[in-house]
């Protein structure tokens, strides 16, 4: 990511400079390497969560678009990126598209991508 954003001369010059940024970013805020092993059941119970809070009716509170449907809208970003409406680079978007749970999470990315056509202008 850093040699897309920054010109092709600084890329090399500038390694060592965010490799300290990603260690203090660590320390600071505790990062746990091993806490991150957790993280995929984590979005599976967050996921079935959200399934079933939809339920039938299309929204995840009352009967209405709430900043609940936009949060889970934003949690699906890191199962499959939605298309046309948030650029992302091919990079990103292989990073964050996980096979597997999008296919098993089919219903809530449809149901993302409808919240997109509604309430969101490309």
């Amino acid at each position: 990511a850093a040699t897309a954003a920054a010109p092709a001369f600084l890329a090399g010059l500038l390694r060592p400079v965010a490799v300290m940024g990603a260690r203090h970013i660590a320390k600071k805020y505790r990062f746990d390497a091993d806490a991150e092993e957790a993280t995929p059941q984590v979005l599976i119970e967050t996921l079935d969560a959200l399934r079933a809070a939809l339920g039938s009716g299309g929204h995840v509170v009352g009967d209405g678009f709430t900043a609940a449907d936009i949060l889970g809208a934003t949690l699906l970003q890191g199962v499959r990126p939605v298309e046309g409406y948030v650029k992302v680079g091919p990079e990103t978007t292989r990073m964050w598209h996980d096979p597997a749970v999008a296919e098993r999470y089919a219903d809530l990315l449809a149901w993302r991508d409808d919240v997109y056509t509604r309430y969101r202008r490309a």
